[in-house]
């Protein structure tokens, strides 16, 4: 480990780890603040996201003072690498190309952009496949600049009272003046806004998301100008929140009360980007385990209601018919949590889960009968393809299989989970002309209307007065009832 770890201090469901190490990108000793969460499994790639603190601050400004970033990141599983601002003063999150500065080491872009991110890597896990950025006035700056300056690199970026437009700003103008041998006009490869004209729709992000207090004096001196890069981001393509905070100023009482929001902002994206990447890796097949025990990891139901346990366990060899494989993805099923509850009648203890996929699939691998096994396309995503293994496969083949329901049918579908949503995919596929979707959560409609659905009907709330719901479908919505019924 090229890190050393000054403290380990438990925080929210997590642990904070102060840090040193030598840089090669500054030539000095920098230091920096990481947060991970306490996952069941301590070895698994934590996604993060980066912070950039601004002016006069430091890593230890943010820890200190926005601590509801901490609660937030354990609640979505991500890490916060927090780097200081600078080796010696603001380095406003450039590579310093003038003389003075660029002798100095001078280089936080890069020092931001590619050497922290490859040490909390190595020394701790973290941001391995997904990272994102974010930052507070000029570390809102370098966040934008850096993330906009290189697409592709991070699942998401956003800021709060930003440094939008430096080159148009006296904070920035004398920065780019102090450290560009090109002054001003270099330093438009760091303007956020110059960046994101050029950039545009081609940024990679489906939106940036920026808070900014109506009540900063630096706001209204034209030192930030959020509503410049918005205007230019609008301009060609690429989409801006820009939340305009009533009564808030410059201060961490403005980062600490909006923070928590940007982690959920950056979780969503980074956690989709993890599984991506990881999805597009190949899968490693060790052939010198074939015929060998292999011990691995898995969740261990030991008696009902209790939690599972995350444990080492020994996976035989495959016997004839049968076929050992590594789980990458597997998804929940309620069958699962029924058992989990100690309401299966077949339910044993201790025993390892994963229904969906039909056998014990919470665990890295398992053994199968040959006969349930189907291979498919590598280019398919396997967190995509795992929901084939029960609800999805039961839902479509009620429709194409059991039913052959045909083109122009009516449908009715109660209950719209996984299966009652596959069904309703099936039906649209087969060229149903009607699609009665039926539950007593209005809140699934949305995803039955995006899956095929025609017609939504609240059982519990929405029916009128003296019928019930196949009254209703029988003589409201079509004129002698279904062709299909699906429950």
């Amino acid at each position: 480990m090229k890190t050393n770890i000054l403290s380990r201090i438990a925080v929210s469901g997590g642990r904070l780890f102060r840090c040193t190490h030598p840089s090669t990108s500054t030539g000095c000793s920098m230091s920096f603040t990481i947060f991970k969460p306490t996952l069941p499994d301590p070895t698994s790639p934590i996604p993060a996201m980066f912070w950039l603190s601004g002016l006069t601050c430091s890593d230890d400004n943010f820890v200190t003072k926005a601590g509801s970033a901490f609660e937030a990141a354990s609640r979505n599983n991500i890490a916060i690498v927090i780097p200081d601002t600078s080796p010696r003063g603001a380095g406003f999150y450039v590579d310093a190309t003038a003389p003075k500065w660029k002798e100095g080491g001078y280089n936080m872009y890069t020092y931001v952009n590619e050497e922290l991110p490859r040490l909390v890597g190595e020394d701790f896990n973290v941001g391995v496949h997904a990272r994102s950025i974010c930052g507070h006035s000029m570390g809102g700056h370098g966040a934008l600049a850096i993330a906009l300056k290189n697409p592709g690199a991070y699942a998401a970026v956003s800021a709060m009272a930003p440094i939008s437009n430096p080159t148009e700003c006296g904070w920035g103008r004398k920065a780019f003046e102090n450290y560009l041998e090109g002054g001003v006009e270099e330093g438009e490869g760091y303007d956020a806004t110059k960046l994101v004209a050029s950039v545009g729709a081609n940024s990679g992000f489906d939106d940036i998301l920026i808070d900014q207090g109506t009540s900063d004096t630096f706001l209204s001196d034209g030192q930030l100008k959020p509503e410049v890069f918005k205007r230019a981001a609008g301009l060609s393509g690429q989409k801006v929140t820009l939340r305009m905070q009533e009564g808030f100023d410059h201060s961490y009482f403005f980062i600490n009360t909006f923070i928590s929001s940007h982690v959920d902002f950056h979780a969503k994206r980074l956690h989709k980007a993890q599984r991506a990447k990881v999805q597009s890796l190949e899968p490693a097949v060790d052939t010198s385990m074939a015929g060998k025990d292999i011990v691995c990891s898995a969740m261990v139901a030991r008696g009902p209601k209790q939690p599972l346990s995350l444990e080492s366990i020994t996976v035989s060899p495959p016997r004839r018919g049968e076929v050992r494989v590594k789980v990458v993805a597997n998804a929940l099923c309620h069958t699962d949590i029924y058992t989990l509850d100690g309401l299966d009648p077949e339910g044993l203890f201790p025993s390892i889960l994963g229904h969906e996929a039909g056998c014990s699939t919470m665990s890295e691998y398992t053994v199968l009968a040959e006969i349930s096994c189907a291979k498919i396309d590598k280019a398919a995503p396997l967190d995509k393809v795992c929901l084939f293994g029960c609800g999805v496969s039961t839902g479509l083949g009620a429709v194409w299989n059991t039913c052959k329901v045909e083109k122009g049918s009516t449908v009715a579908v109660f209950g719209l989970g996984a299966v009652g949503l596959s069904v309703i995919q099936g039906a649209r596929m087969a060229g149903a002309s009607k699609i009665v979707a039926v539950d007593i959560n209005p809140d699934k409609f949305e995803a039955a209307i995006k899956e095929g659905a025609t017609d939504c009907v609240d059982s519990l709330n929405g029916l009128p007065s003296g019928k019930n719901v196949q009254q209703y479908i029988a003589g409201t919505l079509t004129e002698w009832g279904v062709d299909y019924s699906f429950d």
